[in-house]
């Protein structure tokens, strides 16, 4: 198939009277409404599946409804690895007439895998930058970090995560918010699970990790996706467990030099987040243990089904996104947000006991808060003054 074919078989809303049917949309399609028309390349970033592509067919609606002509508006998703320039060339083709007779949209999808990409949008951008609107998105961050540096002042990055559970409810049109939904909706986050109750969460799940391990891990340099997916096993088995390079490395028995770039990679994929224990200066944090969750919890099911406390801290982590916890010899901290001088510490548990408390209350590091995040209606015996939120308001903290 050809581009100009292509083109068309993506595009079914050149045709009078087609709209996409996605009528369910994540809070943050509000938001990208009011950037449509802002001169500047927005980019979705974020995990597969967790609604981007939908996003963008739901703002060609919009774009539909609000007069826009249908033909001024292009789709493309490059994971044929087609190059940029010759998409554009295919449509204006089509089209039959340049850019510069007229506003168009531009929605170009899974850009990642089209070459030199950065190079080729800089140039339509610098070129027609009045007259273009320009939306991409890509599954890898780590390519979509790289063309950040070349299009610097053109650039606007939107990470999309998984759903909160504040959007689960809302999507899934349930209407009892309780700990038995909350922990349904820890193994459905993504939008397609939330949607379709009949669905498979283990298979969906599986088959999402095993995409970005054997596919889009090419993109990282990996060599080795079957190592790849044997690291990510490890480090997830027990969210938030303390990770050392050395112990790892000699696990899988492999260089440290190798277990950092294994490790980054997940990052850069959107499969785990990466946790620095904080020691009062950036130095001396970079090189003590690390800790690793899953980037949103529901991956915790690739490999088994995660206990409680675990899947409330990664939940925790996954929403109010801390760079940082606390430990000293067996005393620990769950999260600590240095700027905003705040602990947090989470309990999967009805009664939370003064002892357990006792750290986040007595610890000499600065905090003007400290809050605990607990089952809904907890009994807290706490020695300090703390702030207690349930874990089903979560995504309403502010810190």
């Amino acid at each position: 198939m050809d581009i100009e074919e292509s083109i068309y078989m993506l595009n079914p809303h050149w045709e009078e009277n087609f709209f996409y049917n996605f009528p369910r949309q994540r809070f943050l399609v509000k938001k990208l409404k009011k950037l449509l028309k802002e001169p500047i390349i927005k980019a979705l970033t974020g995990p597969r599946r967790v609604g981007k592509t939908v996003m963008l067919k739901q703002l060609i609606n919009h774009l539909i409804n609000t007069g826009v002509s249908r033909k001024d508006i292009l789709y493309y998703s490059f994971e044929a690895k087609e190059r940029v320039w010759d998409v554009i060339k295919g449509y204006l083709s089509i089209r039959g007439k340049q850019i510069g007779a007229g506003s168009i949209y531009l929605f170009l999808d899974e850009i990642q895998y089209a070459p030199d990409w950065e190079e080729e949008l800089k140039k339509i951008y610098d070129t027609w930058e009045k007259n273009v609107n320009i939306f991409i998105s890509g599954s890898s961050s780590l390519k979509l970090e790289k063309g950040r540096a070349l299009l610097t002042g053109r650039f606007y990055s939107i990470e999309v995560g998984a759903l909160s559970f504040s959007e689960y409810m809302a999507l899934s049109g349930r209407t009892v918010k309780n700990e038995l939904e909350f922990n349904m909706f820890l193994r459905r986050q993504l939008p397609y699970l939330a949607v379709n109750k009949d669905a498979d969460p283990y298979a969906y799940i599986k088959e999402v990790v095993k995409k970005a391990l054997y596919e889009d891990s090419t993109l990282t340099g990996i060599r080795e996706p079957y190592l790849l997916d044997s690291i990510f096993k490890s480090v997830i088995s027990i969210p938030g467990q303390i990770v050392k390079i050395e112990n790892l490395s000699n696990d899988f028995q492999v260089s440290r030099n190798t277990m950092r770039k294994y490790l980054f990679a997940l990052q850069q994929l959107n499969l785990v987040r990466k946790l620095y224990n904080f020691r009062g200066s950036i130095r001396k944090t970079e090189v003590k243990a690390k800790k690793y969750y899953p980037f949103y919890t529901a991956l915790s099911f690739y490999t088994s089904k995660a206990d409680e406390g675990h899947l409330y801290e990664s939940y925790v982590a996954e929403v109010l996104k801390p760079s940082f916890f606390w430990r000293k010899s067996s005393k620990e901290i769950d999260f600590y947000f240095p700027e905003k001088e705040t602990g947090v510490e989470v309990k999967a548990k009805k009664r939370v006991l003064k002892r357990e408390l006792s750290t986040l209350c007595s610890s000499k590091l600065k905090m003007k808060r400290r809050i605990l995040i607990s089952k809904p209606n907890a009994v807290v015996e706490s020695p300090c003054n703390v702030e207690n939120f349930s874990i089903l308001d979560v995504d309403a903290v502010k810190l």
